[in-house]
């Protein structure tokens, strides 16, 4: 499971506190990373969403095709 910066990750693909974290420091990021190793089962519960959430946004072959076919077509 994902722990970005909000302004330098892929922010857009991390669900804070669903799928990963979104940071706003290096400190906070550290902050979360112990929190996940105190909190072994939402490890698990974070993985489990995160995988969800890409099959859905990311494996959808319509919406690849979509953004794909707006940059070849116009």
């Amino acid at each position: 499971m994902p722990i970005v910066e909000r302004d330098y990750g892929l922010p857009e693909m991390v669900v804070h506190g669903e799928t990963g974290f979104l940071a706003e420091s290096s400190e906070e990021m550290s902050y979360w990373a112990a929190w996940l190793a105190a909190h072994p089962q939402e490890q698990s519960r974070l993985a489990a969403q995160g995988r969800q959430h890409l099959e859905e946004t990311s494996a959808d072959s319509e919406a690849a095709w979509a953004a794909w076919e707006e940059v070849l077509f116009g």
